[in-house]
């Protein structure tokens, strides 16, 4: 839900100021379902993190969004660091699945670790939560850096960059196929 807090607000916004006449709703839900409400014609268009799956929906990739490591300012974390030399760091997480905590998955079994030996001290519903135990010292997380941009020009976090293994995402518009259009 990431990308209806910290991404799409201002597009949104940008959106309404360049058609006025048009209505805009920024609704938070899970992929599966941003699918099934554009398929049924709730909504003319949605966001979401993977490719659509329905034949009736067309799917274009628009952002690409770096995810970062956030640490407190006093681990003095280097920019660029690798996979395992994170692992030894309390982790603070999402409790549902989301991309960002798979591709941390699927990285570390590529380098041959496990996410269960990773020592998780947290599951949080929201990025803002995570950030907070982040900045009093508790842990590191991963977060998409448009969440912390603030925090870290405020110098309050510190930002690092995974070098050997991508946990970026792309982030997809949905809509449907001009054949399933309903008049």
């Amino acid at each position: 839900h990431t990308i209806a807090t910290y991404c799409l607000p201002c597009v949104i916004l940008n959106m309404q100021f360049k058609f006025p006449n048009h209505r805009y709703n920024l609704i938070s839900a899970s992929p599966n379902q941003i699918e099934q409400d554009v398929a049924s014609d709730i909504c003319e268009i949605g966001f979401t993190t993977t490719p659509v799956k329905d034949e009736s929906l067309n799917s274009k990739n628009v952002i690409n969004e770096k995810v970062v490591l956030i640490s407190p300012p006093s681990y003095n974390m280097p920019e660029k660091i690798k996979l395992k030399d994170v692992l030894e760091h309390k982790f603070i997480i999402l409790k549902e699945d989301c991309i960002i905590k798979e591709n941390f998955k699927d990285g570390l079994k590529e380098k041959g670790f496990n996410f269960n030996d990773v020592e998780v001290i947290s599951r949080l519903d929201s990025t803002e939560a995570m950030k907070t135990l982040v900045r009093k010292g508790f842990g590191v997380a991963f977060v998409p850096y448009n969440s912390v941009r603030d925090e870290f020009n405020a110098q309050e976090i510190q930002v690092s960059r995974i070098t050997d293994y991508n946990l970026d995402y792309d982030i997809y518009m949905i809509y449907k196929a001009a054949e399933f259009l309903t008049k």
